[in-house]
């Protein structure tokens, strides 16, 4: 197997502008169920998404981006 360093990423709100803390809040809380099932929801909800976002994202109107 080989193990690659990951890119560096970061959050931003749907429109690219930077996220506030309700936000940020928004998406942590949600991490609890984005998690269950050893992140089987999570990845479930990521795969089904057209913006390849998880639960958490989708309620905050937030996406992952890669950093420049």
């Amino acid at each position: 197997m080989i193990l690659r360093t990951p890119d560096a990423i970061k959050v931003v709100r749907e429109d690219g502008s930077p996220i506030d803390m309700s936000q940020a809040f928004t998406r942590n809380i949600l991490r609890i169920i984005d998690g269950l099932f050893a992140y089987l929801i999570g990845a479930i909800l990521i795969w089904r998404s057209d913006k390849q976002q998880r639960l958490g994202d989708s309620v905050a109107r937030t996406v992952v981006v890669k950093a420049r």
